[in-house]
């Protein structure tokens, strides 16, 4: 029973042990129902990679044909970069001055399983060469986890297309 002693009321304060129970078993349901969904599975990750990797060599497309300066992809042992030729030393360097073609590190459930170029043999840490021009010679960059294939294609017109690989 409450009273009232000049307005406040006196009785009964906080929760009981059952409600707060009640309330943490709740809580616990709808957390367990959320957490699946908020994590993501390997093959949406595969394919975010996918997507990313095509975004980026279109984006390089671009960036060489308005530059006039060719632009390398080069796959690395966690990962992949782009690379610059450096006409005055004949060699590849590293891309720095743009940010969006910095080195990329894969997720640890994402591989590159080969990269082929036509007429040529398809082998790990080959280059792709993106030319001024546009036109360069078609390849595949064959991603893939446990689960499934993504491959990401260049056509001669510098055209990036990605599609799930059927092996």
């Amino acid at each position: 029973m409450l009273t009232s002693v000049h307005g406040i009321y006196k009785g009964a304060d906080g929760f009981t042990l059952i409600e707060m129970m009640l309330v943490i078993l709740v809580v616990g349901i709808s957390l367990t129902m959320v957490m699946p969904n908020l994590s993501k599975n390997h093959d949406q990750v595969l394919l975010e990679e996918g997507n990313r990797l095509a975004a980026l060599l279109n984006y390089a497309t671009d960036i060489s044909t308005s530059t006039g300066h060719a632009i390398a992809w080069d796959q690395t042992a966690a990962g992949y970069r782009f690379l610059e030729r450096d006409q005055e030393l004949k060699v590849w360097k590293p891309l720095l001055d743009d940010v969006s073609l910095r080195e990329r590190f894969l997720p640890e459930s994402v591989k590159i399983e080969y990269v082929a170029e036509q007429g040529r043999q398809a082998h790990q840490y080959a280059k792709v060469i993106i030319n001024p021009s546009g036109v360069k010679a078609p390849f595949v960059i064959d991603l893939h986890n446990e689960n499934q294939h993504i491959k990401v294609s260049g056509n001669l017109i510098g055209q990036v297309t990605i599609s799930k690989a059927d092996y």
